[in-house]
């Protein structure tokens, strides 16, 4: 009864996951992108990526474009050629822009809004909705692209990063800063300026409420940085990252009055009030850039290596990918694996039920026709093959030489009279080797002996070149032999040898 009421449960799931999944028009990106050569733009671009992780891609030209390298990108693009390639492309992608109701991230690159792009931006379009973008990224030094794109989006991003169209613009231009004053600037969750240069003021600086800022400016004053840290001490600002690259930034009249725990070179780390940490990151223009904590947002590439590790993740079977996903919702996926698993667990008891059976059954029922020393290895030297025996309490003590036979020897010799023992004054922990003489057997000793000078094993060097010249190195050598004495001194006197 309760697999059929799961069954059923799931199955309505799926169908609401299905029908919600079809009503989602998102797209996880978005960029468009003009392409120039030498100076004069060549091609238009368009690139998305919709919510199964399919990428497509438009690249507009003119029929007087000669070099199509751009046909070799991934995904491989449509390819649309006509005389007003950047405005048909602008229009296009405006048209995919104000047809979705969020889109993840949005890409612009273009060197500044012409007369003909803000009129395609300002066109009366009644069907056209307002997406809900959680990162913008303009590669453009206009703020009239910033302005327009703000004003066609809803909500409030969460990241805004503004770069540069071409590398020498970083030396031309400069970033106009009332850029900051608009509504939603002011209140973005990340906001990155860290590679154009900007005249950004400090009470433009000041007015920003959000949570990580990154900024490079020459016109922004040490007095203005650390009244913004002594505000966040005081639990007066919710930023929790600020990072200024500047040339005439003075690191100690910025950390003036703030307490404050050096990370490393520029970084250091601060708490408010409420033991709440930010990070503060000072770099002069020509430094090379801190090596942060993962935690400290100054990675760039973080959405980039996270998009790698979910392609990875979704991409490495043939069950996962976006398109399979429309046909089978993922509470369907869900229930298999959960079936599957519950079925390998299964499988792996009944399996262990049988090898315990036979396990139980008969320890030594395969060496029941097996000889007691056919498998055994024969002993490299054959050398003291006693046994120490303990009648009283059925104990055995194998005597091994140089592993604890001496101990071995006098705690049977305790247990089995413990009085004589004691009455003859010897303990366990000061037993030595000599002692044990009368214990071992003279016939064992004989046979020691012969086996030691008789040359039988293969190890033997009794009698040999190599051992009279050994022999005469050590009796040369007072250390050697005094060492060799303290090594062997009771096997010498047990055996009866000169010392």
């Amino acid at each position: 009864m309760l697999v059929i009421v799961y069954f059923l449960s799931t199955l309505f799931y799926s169908i609401e996951c299905f029908i919600n999944e079809n009503d989602d028009d998102s797209w996880k990106e978005l960029s468009f992108s003009l392409r120039s050569d030498n100076g004069t733009i060549k091609s238009a671009h368009i690139q998305w990526t919709d919510r199964f992780d399919d990428s497509f891609a438009y690249a507009y030209t003119n029929e007087n474009r000669s070099d199509l390298k751009f046909l070799y990108d991934k995904p491989r693009p449509e390819l649309f050629v006509t005389n007003k390639f950047i405005m048909e492309a602008f229009t296009q992608f405006l048209d995919f822009f104000q047809n979705r109701t969020k889109i993840q991230k949005v890409t612009v690159t273009i060197p500044s809004m012409t007369d003909d792009l803000k009129k395609v931006t300002k066109r009366n379009n009644k069907y056209a909705t307002k997406p809900n973008v959680d990162s913008f990224r303009f590669n453009s030094y206009d703020s009239s692209l910033y302005t327009e794109f703000l004003k066609l989006s809803s909500g409030i991003p969460k990241i805004l990063k503004i770069s540069f169209y071409y590398y020498p613009e970083r030396t031309e231009n400069i970033l106009n800063g009332s850029i900051l004053y608009h509504s939603k600037v002011r209140k973005v969750g990340e906001l990155d300026l860290r590679t154009v240069e900007s005249d950004i003021s400090d009470a433009g600086l000041n007015q920003l409420e959000c949570e990580s800022i990154s900024v490079r400016s020459s016109t922004i004053t040490n007095a203005g940085i650390n009244k913004i840290l002594k505000e966040w001490q005081d639990g007066l600002r919710s930023t929790r990252y600020l990072k200024v690259v500047s040339d005439d930034v003075q690191k100690a009249e910025i950390m003036d009055g703030v307490s404050k725990r050096t990370l490393q070179r520029g970084v250091w780390e601060i708490k408010n009030r409420y033991n709440v940490s930010a990070t503060v990151t000072m770099t002069y223009s020509g430094d090379r850039e801190p090596l942060l904590r993962q935690d400290s947002r100054d990675c760039e590439d973080t959405s980039q290596i996270l998009k790698m590790a979910d392609a990875c993740y979704t991409n490495s079977s043939w069950f996962f990918p976006g398109k399979k996903e429309r046909i089978i919702p993922k509470a369907i996926l869900l229930s298999i694996g959960l079936y599957l698993i519950y079925m390998a667990v299964d499988q792996y008891q009944i399996a262990m039920r049988e090898v315990e059976s036979r396990e139980c059954s008969d320890v030594l029922a395969d060496c029941e026709n097996i000889p007691f020393n056919q498998t055994l290895i024969p002993p490299f030297y054959n050398y003291l093959q006693d046994f120490t025996i303990s009648p009283r309490y059925d104990l055995s003590y194998c005597l091994v030489p140089k592993s604890l036979s001496t101990i071995g020897t006098s705690t049977i010799c305790y247990i089995n009279d413990p009085v004589s023992f004691t009455n003859d004054n010897r303990t366990i922990s000061t037993e030595t080797y000599g002692k044990r003489k009368r214990k071992v057997p003279e016939r064992d000793l004989d046979e020691v002996r012969e086996e030691l000078t008789g040359g039988k094993s293969h190890h033997s060097t009794f009698g040999s070149i190599a051992r009279d010249e050994f022999d005469r190195l050590m009796r040369e050598d007072h250390a050697i032999r005094r060492a060799i004495h303290r090594m062997y001194y009771y096997d010498f006197q047990l055996l009866g040898y000169p010392m």
